[in-house]
């Protein structure tokens, strides 16, 4: 076990965590999202396109490299504290395979101690990647969750739902939605159309929100498409109420993946006019990172090198937002 996890281990100890429940959260939060690069399970699901993370699969997905991965994540979110001085009440996930490896991060792991519950909804994605959530009861009180389905005949195949979960966060209702949009795979252009009708539904939804009295909105995810294009452009003004928290980072040539050497910038949040102090951050830890040796600097160290295994996390780095 890595120096950094026994840390994060005595970190958690039932008196830090009875010193630590004070006024700090019971004035502001942190939620975070991230996608995970593929946290899949070993096991072949018949109903998924998971071969190539089996034992078997072309990858060799074996449980002491799901194990390490499950713990990175768990110290990923667990080293929050470090920076932002408090845990995490909200961590929303993209690409994982299913329930089972949420319970496997949250009951295996350190995290254990802090209680995190799970919102997950299958979805229809060839793959098997959903989105999901987990929360800490005790600053977040769900009132209620669901899937919103994308009509697989508007984007001609099946894609990952939305996720929207409502409920108290501190004394404050609030919806959050968790989105993983159509990916740029089979081209920019031949995508657009795919990300439109997502932010289409997502957009009719908040609205919908908003007219009824949930007032407090909050956007994250992988949206495959920076803040200067047009699927940016229609959230805000398809939701006028909506304001893109991620643009400041944007300005300064932040980014959450690297492509081809460039800094590109992803995984995005938005919040409503009536969380006005909402602030957005990328959390780079040191040990989420890697030299670069084709384009220098640093890149995120990610699980696989196309067939190759390297021991890092993910290709994305987390977002947070304080609130």
């Amino acid at each position: 076990m890595c120096k950094g996890f026994l840390l994060s281990l005595t970190l958690l100890s039932v008196p830090f965590l009875q010193f630590y429940a004070g006024e700090t959260e019971k004035n502001r939060q942190i939620a975070v999202f991230w996608n995970l690069e593929n946290f899949f399970d070993t096991r072949d699901d018949p109903d998924k396109n998971d071969d190539e993370f089996t034992p078997r699969g072309s990858r060799h997905w074996t449980y002491k490299k799901f194990v390490a991965k499950r713990n990175g994540i768990a110290r990923t979110i667990v080293s929050m504290k470090e920076r932002y001085g408090l845990f995490p009440a909200i961590v929303a996930f993209a690409e994982v395979e299913n329930r089972r490896v949420i319970e496997e991060l949250v009951e295996k792991t350190p995290l254990s101690k802090l209680s995190y519950k799970i919102i997950h909804y299958e979805s229809p994605d060839r793959r098997g990647i959903d989105v999901a959530l987990i929360y800490r009861e005790e600053l977040f009180k769900v009132i209620e969750s669901n899937r919103i389905a994308i009509d697989q005949s508007l984007i001609g195949r099946p894609t990952r739902d939305l996720l929207r979960v409502a409920g108290l966060l501190g004394e404050d209702s609030t919806v959050i939605y968790v989105a993983h949009l159509p990916s740029k795979i089979s081209g920019a252009r031949s995508s657009d159309h795919s990300r439109e009708v997502v932010v289409s539904i997502l957009t009719d939804s908040v609205e919908k929100e908003i007219s009824s009295g949930w007032k407090r909105v909050i956007v994250m995810g992988d949206f495959n498409d920076t803040p200067d294009s047009q699927t940016i452009s229609s959230i805000l003004k398809k939701s006028p109420s909506l304001k893109c928290i991620s643009l400041e980072a944007f300005a300064k040539g932040a980014g959450t993946i690297k492509y081809k050497g460039r800094w590109e910038l992803i995984d995005l949040a938005f919040a409503s006019e009536w969380i006005p102090h909402a602030t957005y951050d990328i959390f780079d830890s040191g040990f989420l990172m890697e030299k670069d040796n084709q384009y220098l600097g640093k890149k995120p160290k990610r699980c696989y090198n196309g067939p190759v295994y390297n021991a890092g996390l993910s290709d994305h780095l987390p977002i947070v937002l304080i609130l």
